[in-house]
């Protein structure tokens, strides 16, 4: 009996080559809102959806149906969406729900795929609230957008909380209401391991990236343009001042990198002439635990602006830092980074504007 499985179990073996590979299976196709919703739920682990047409809602009810969002991926494992080029754009509802929530949901890829919350409807303000994120991403882990945009969302448009392992790359995310992406918070939703790479963050109205509890986070071969053209948090002692920032801010975390970015500079149009827009943004104040293990290296950094290239924000806390290999033109300085930093190969060289520029 043993010899006759053994035959078997190389007759098996042998032939398998010959046979054809196991075809996946074919994508759920989606060419409306209800179609796409249909196919989400539905949807077993492993599966693809692809959208076939660009889809529009129209009115609070088909946007924001019962006060939620319209697309809700939750409890799904190994899932693909693929726009294929397409758009799903919502004409109401962006300052009611959120376009897309995704919770718990391993190994999910959107990818190809463009979120317009049109031009038309306003963004946000600080005292709006809620004011719900396009894309809400929380207790996830594994998570892909891969050549997505996020157009005109209204305020914190790509919002990352209690996540891990997540890889943004060749997306843009333009015109944010408020801040483009912001990912963790040390103490509600700490997120481990983001990637952005490759992408573009472009006229957000604050802080293009905000890492605010992001441990070993990295934000590499990425194009910042013109984020924070318009303060919306006061400045403590200063009457009348609003917080410029910085177009990346690292707030809070450990292990976080800024490597070989482009920063095109920018304005902020309301804060007072003092008041400076910097390519980097360290530290959050003397009640957070601050940033540690920081490196920024490789950078190139264009602005007319008569400060500091990269911030320490006054009373935060920063850890070991290493700046090395950066090229600014514009800037007076490097930066003011107070503690135990490195720094090396560093060329101021005014009158160089950024690749494409």
């Amino acid at each position: 009996m043993r010899l006759l499985l053994l035959a078997a179990l190389a007759f098996v073996a042998w032939a398998a080559p010959g046979q054809a590979a196991a075809q996946p299976a074919p994508a759920c196709q989606a060419g409306t809102l209800s179609a796409l919703r249909a196919c989400i739920a539905q949807a077993e682990p492993g599966a693809r959806i692809a959208l076939t047409q660009d889809i529009t809602c129209r009115g609070v009810q088909e946007c924001c149906p019962g006060g939620a969002a319209p697309l809700r991926l939750t409890g799904i494992q190994s899932l693909t969406i693929d726009g294929q080029g397409h758009s799903f754009r919502r004409t109401a509802g962006q300052r009611s729900c959120q376009a897309v929530v995704i919770r718990n949901a391993p190994a999910l890829t959107i990818a190809n795929l463009t979120f317009d919350e049109d031009r038309a409807a306003p963004p946000c303000e600080l005292a709006d609230k809620p004011c719900p994120s396009t894309l809400d991403i929380g207790n996830t882990r594994g998570l892909t957008l891969d050549g997505v945009r996020v157009l005109w969302g209204k305020g914190y448009v790509v919002r990352i909380w209690s996540a891990a392992d997540i890889v943004v790359r060749r997306t843009e995310i333009a015109d944010a209401g408020i801040i483009a992406l912001y990912a963790g918070h040390y103490k509600y939703g700490p997120t481990t391991n983001i990637l952005i790479e490759n992408s573009r963050i472009l006229r957000a109205r604050t802080n293009g990236i905000a890492l605010q509890g992001a441990d070993g986070a990295v934000v590499r071969n990425t194009r910042f343009e013109g984020n924070h053209w318009h303060g919306l948090w006061p400045v403590p002692n200063i009457p009348g001042g609003i917080t410029p920032g910085g177009q990346l801010l690292f707030a809070q975390g450990t292990g976080m990198r800024a490597e070989n970015n482009i920063f095109v500079g920018s304005n902020c149009a309301n804060c007072k002439p003092s008041q400076l827009v910097t390519a980097l943004e360290i530290g959050e104040g003397p009640d957070s635990p601050g940033v540690s293990n920081l490196a920024i290296t490789g950078n190139r950094i264009c602005h007319s602006n008569p400060g500091w290239a990269i911030y320490h924000n006054p009373g935060a806390t920063l850890g070991t830092a290493t700046v090395a290999n950066n090229r600014i033109s514009g800037y007076t300085g490097t930066d003011n980074l107070r503690g135990p930093v490195s720094r090396s190969n560093n060329i101021i060289a005014h009158g160089e504007s950024c690749p494409g520029s």
